[in-house]
């Protein structure tokens, strides 16, 4: 399934300390001044890579501005000793990593740093220390879930929590105790039922022989378009656990499709837009002009892509299976727009060339280069696109009805998808 994808706690996070300085600024606490240098100074900790200088910068910056002098709120400060920590763990340091994680004072954040500093420690291999990490990190945000009527940074701390109960099911999971990745399970699926959540949920139910239960599990990701390949052939091993050898696969998991089906259609409605399309003229590989104007009558699918997006490339073999599904149809047209491309525009049009033939898809790529008085991507740009790959769906009256960004799940609920989002934009033509 094609998903819109934010990395909304790191913006909330950031306006949350941005308002936190702009209070001290107007109650008198400190200038405006201050604060910016604070910040200048800051900056120059991040900037630094080795992580002994990191902590000599950081003890310089902590000792020129005082954390006393800027009133009770320390989360500026904790980002710096998290910054610090980050680099010690990513040497294997672990000891450094974890006496600055443990300085961290700020509650609500707290358990989202240590967050962080755990998953480098686990990816350097250092286990034990960072589901010791992870499992202070779902005491911490713990704290802040059942609080009723909640302000931003109690929902903040809060909403990490599932996530945070996941990795140390994980940890447990690899590990072979499986009652224990389920004992953290349980609470993460009640408050977020994402992908990774479920589908770790259903392998740690089957390892403890509750098929029936992990069945269930991912019999709904496949009605809600969330099933991968992966998925679906653990769902097959699972319904002939359950059923036996002799049971009916077959029509089971037809039956599932056709919700899968009904479901995306109701999702794709409820996210109706209703705007008008940029327009655009550009070139495609073969040097035929394109003008999105001269498509008005069809439903145009716009498909924003680069050659070193990993996503964008992973979407195309889903795209080529809608491409094909609508080949016979004249009132729909694809068009794949390759963007913010890293090389100069004829180096970048050779390889956009490359890819596509060696892939064997038979999209039609038009090139959106960088404008040589703006040295910005035009058509992206006019688009509001802000992360790729970026899709939208034009009606035949120029109007945006759908958008899309990033890309997950499985080529099927993909082409689902997608396929209805065509099949409203033709009806609201």
């Amino acid at each position: 399934m094609m998903v819109i994808t934010h990395n909304w706690k790191k913006a909330a996070c950031l306006l949350l300390l941005a308002a936190c300085c702009k209070g001290y600024a107007q109650s008198g606490a400190v200038t405006d001044t201050a604060v910016a240098a604070r910040g200048e100074g800051l900056k120059k900790v991040y900037d630094t890579e080795d992580p002994i200088q990191k902590e000599a910068a950081f003890k310089q910056w902590i000792s020129r501005f005082a954390p006393e002098r800027f009133g009770s709120d320390r989360l500026v400060y904790d980002y710096g000793r998290n910054a610090v920590a980050n680099a010690f763990a990513q040497v294997d340091s672990v000891a450094k990593a974890l006496y600055y994680t443990g300085s961290l004072e700020t509650p609500f954040w707290r358990a989202e740093g240590w967050s962080g500093v755990a998953s480098v420690l686990l990816r350097k291999g250092h286990t034990a220390e960072a589901e010791k990490l992870y499992k202070k990190a779902v005491q911490q945000s713990g704290e802040f879930v059942a609080i009723p009527n909640p302000d931003n940074k109690a929902r903040f701390a809060a909403v990490g929590y599932p996530n945070y109960c996941a990795a140390v099911a994980e940890i447990a999971f690899k590990a072979g105790r499986y009652d224990t990745a389920l004992a953290y399970l349980e609470p993460a699926y009640r408050l977020k039922q994402s992908d990774n959540i479920t589908e770790l949920y259903a392998n740690t139910l089957a390892a403890l022989n509750r098929n029936s239960e992990a069945l269930l599990l991912l019999e709904k990701m496949v009605k809600q378009g969330r099933a991968s390949a992966k998925n679906e052939a653990q769902l097959k091993q699972l319904y002939t656990l359950v059923h036996g050898n002799k049971a009916d696969f077959a029509t089971y998991v037809a039956a599932l499709h056709d919700s899968m089906a009904v479901y995306v259609k109701e999702k794709a409605r409820a996210a109706m837009v209703h705007r008008p399309a940029p327009l655009f003229t550009l070139k495609d590989l073969k040097g035929k002009t394109v003008s999105l104007d001269a498509l008005k009558g069809k439903v145009v699918v716009l498909d924003f892509w680069a050659t070193w997006c990993g996503p964008c490339k992973r979407s195309f073999p889903a795209m080529q299976l809608a491409v094909n599904k609508y080949q016979q149809d004249t009132t729909v047209r694809f068009l794949f727009i390759d963007t913010w491309e890293r090389t100069t525009d004829a180096v970048a049009a050779t390889a956009v060339s490359s890819f596509i033939q060696s892939n064997n898809y038979t999209f039609q790529v038009l090139l959106d280069g960088k404008d040589a008085k703006t040295n910005t991507n035009k058509a992206v740009t006019d688009y509001g696109v802000k992360m790729i790959p970026a899709k939208f769906v034009i009606d035949a009256q120029g109007n945006i009805r759908f958008e899309l960004a990033g890309f997950d799940g499985s080529n099927e609920s993909a082409v689902a998808e997608l396929s209805a989002m065509i099949e409203l934009a033709k009806q609201a033509s």
